[in-house]
């Protein structure tokens, strides 16, 4: 068995040094550094979530990893497992950590893979006791190591049934403790504020005896409990060596709509003012008990689904029972109303965020602490306008007199609105004609030029190291336009580079001009990609599919057709713009001379690659080799036809 694990592992080494090149290694250079590596990461959806490190390791699965597409990993609520796959190095004199920012994730497994054929895990996740963390924050720390002049690879495994998604940072210990030290003091901040609101309503509470303030406590207490739980201090100062508790978090969820379902009711007076919409509090009470019992059955991520779709609904609900107590005159209902509002924009934003529907930032995971502290605040205000609502009846001549300063106000409001409607009118008109101008430039230059131009009023020359260049051209094209009217040859040329255009575009190919009825264009500028050579030859492959539609439909008029060669070479070329008047990027450099000699040296209907072309492509298309063809001042040249894309 050991025997057959060293053998996994070397194979996998041997497919590492493969992908060496597909994959960045993350260099660690600053002592006080931290980064995130979201986007430097290759992950693997395991849905099984039966996959172990010496699977992962074999040739077949390292292979299907990809690079991330997201700053912030997430797969959303599901049952599977996210794998993460990235390469270290370490130049500073400082260790080495590694940060996941999502303190409910219930398995985190970090492997390192060693050179002699071995790997070493960690393990952590909510299921750990603080008090054993490798670094105690409420936030996962994993060391990698000192220095690592050589690169290392690592394999992260985490799941969690409430949504696998996470943050991920590398960099010292200095530079988290001195980032995490932000994020404490703003969460202080919060709780404090939290416990503010709790003690100053009991107190009241004990001076009017109104039930509605000790709800509020109730609510407002389970509330900063709630965001205690999700930011990992509950487990820091309340669960300690009782980690498993963070599974049941579900539990504050429910006990948080029962305890603000109980408030509403009380402070809204549904009983009494809507009958109706009590009812309807109280099945939305059973429904949470429902969703307490499912999570305290263990059905964790049924539980989760469950009261955050109640909670969702709840929320809708309360703000039209608000809307409909305020419409009958009970004034109390303003405050209420606009509390629930940002309560609820903050919920939707958390739920949504936990199903990787909106993206996953410092804005939407603490969507609702952001909302739950403001709704505190407006909560208790409603509670004191409850209490002064009798004394507003004595003071109706006060009343009239503010209602007449706010028509005053109103008709002021009216006169800034005009003319703000004038202002913005004129401003959509600049903006209008500004975007027209961006358009006009960004149609003859590629965006990054035109924004340097824009700023600088001179675009820098650029040198690329892999650029695919393609050339057309049009076979006995002075011979076939001498039949033609020069308006129908501008109508015919306009509407070939047209669709090539469209073409082009699609496949994230730059069009950089045409000569006659020479057409050319490269892939892997102005922004440099890894897919250049691949996305020219599918827009080669498409220019050809067109004609030959278009050649069809004039051979059924009697019409004469144009037949095409293209040629394609890979190779390093200079890019920039050149002149002051009528700018054209444009390209330069012996792999435009080849491009070209592929054009020449091709058949008409045929792509002519080369063979770098070729060695970079081959896996993804067929192709046939033509030998080594006499090219102009090139001498010999191996040439491929392409076929067509493998399936």
């Amino acid at each position: 068995m050991q025997t057959h694990r060293i053998f996994v592992i070397a194979l996998f080494l041997v497919v590492c040094s493969l992908r060496t090149a597909a994959e960045p290694v993350i260099t660690i250079t600053g002592k006080r550094e931290v980064r995130s590596i979201g986007r430097e990461i290759s992950v693997y959806v395991d849905e099984s979530y039966q996959r172990s490190i010496t699977s992962m390791l074999t040739p077949e699965l390292a292979g299907q990893f990809h690079p991330s597409e997201q700053a912030i990993p997430n797969i959303g609520i599901t049952d599977a497992a996210l794998w993460c796959r990235f390469t270290v190095t370490n130049t500073t004199s400082q260790d080495c950590y590694l940060k996941i920012a999502n303190t409910a994730l219930e398995d985190i497994s970090l492997f390192e893979i060693h050179s002699d054929s071995t790997f070493t895990e960690k393990k952590a996740g909510v299921y750990q006791n603080f008090n054993d963390r490798e670094v105690r924050n409420n936030n996962y720390l994993l060391r990698l190591g000192a220095t690592m002049p050589e690169a290392r690879t690592f394999y992260l495994r985490v799941r969690h049934f409430r949504g696998t998604q996470f943050p991920i940072e590398l960099g010292t210990l200095i530079g988290f403790t001195e980032s995490i030290h932000t994020i404490d003091y703003v969460q202080g901040m919060y709780f404090g504020f939290m416990l503010l609101m709790v003690f100053y309503n009991l107190f009241v509470y004990f001076s009017v005896r109104d039930k509605a303030y000790l709800y509020y406590v109730v609510y407002v207490a389970i509330m900063a409990l709630m965001n205690g739980s999700l930011g990992g201090y509950a487990l820091e100062y309340l669960w300690g060596n009782h980690g498993w508790i963070g599974s049941y978090e579900d539990v504050i969820t429910a006990s948080l709509g029962i305890s603000g379902i109980l408030f509403a009711a009380n402070f809204l007076r549904t009983k009494e003012n809507v009958p109706l919409v009590h009812k309807i509090f109280m099945g939305f009470l059973v429904l949470f008990v429902i969703g307490l019992l499912i999570v305290l059955s263990g059905h964790f991520m049924l539980g989760t689904i469950v009261n955050e779709v109640i909670s969702l609904l709840l929320m809708f609900f309360i703000f039209g029972s608000a809307l409909t107590v305020w419409r009958r005159g009970y004034t109390p209902a303003k405050y209420f109303l606009i509390a629930s509002t940002v309560l609820m924009v903050g919920v939707i934003v958390f739920i949504l965020k936990d199903f990787d529907i909106i993206p996953y930032n410092t804005l939407t995971v603490h969507s609702l602490q952001i909302g739950s502290a403001i709704e505190a605040m407006l909560f208790s205000f409603a509670l004191a306008d409850r209490i002064n609502i009798y004394k507003e009846e004595k003071e109706i001549a006060q009343l009239e007199s503010l209602m007449q300063l706010r028509q005053n106000e109103r008709l002021i409001l009216e006169q800034n609105m005009m003319l703000e409607t004038k202002v913005a009118e004129r401003t959509q008109e600049l903006t209008l004609e500004k975007k027209k101008t961006d358009e006009l430039l960004l149609n003859i230059l590629p965006t990054e030029t035109a924004e340097e131009l824009k700023a600088t009023g001179k675009a820098r020359a650029q040198s690329f190291e892999q650029v695919t260049v393609m050339f057309t051209d049009f076979k006995n094209f002075t011979q076939a336009s001498e039949k033609l009217t020069p308006e129908e040859l501008v109508e015919e040329i306009n509407l070939c580079y047209s669709e090539f255009d469209a073409i082009i575009t699609r496949h994230g190919v730059e069009k950089i001009k045409t000569i006659g009825d020479s057409y050319m264009c490269a892939g892997g500028l102005p922004k440099t990609n890894a897919t250049h050579a691949v996305d020219v030859v599918r827009a080669a492959l498409e220019f050809q599919a067109f004609l030959q539609h278009h050649q069809q439909q004039r051979l059924r008029v009697g019409k004469d057709i144009f037949e095409m060669r293209i040629g394609i070479h890979t190779g390093s070329v200079v890019a920039g713009i050149v002149g002051v008047k009528k700018f054209a990027y444009d390209i330069w450099g012996d792999t435009v001379n080849i491009a070209s000699r592929m054009e020449s040296s091709g058949e008409v209907g045929k792509i002519n690659i080369s063979e770098t072309t070729y060695d970079i492509i081959k896996e993804t298309f067929t192709c046939v080799f033509r030998g080594e063809i006499d090219a102009k001042n090139k001498g010999k040249l191996k040439m491929y036809f392409v076929e067509a894309e493998r399936r």
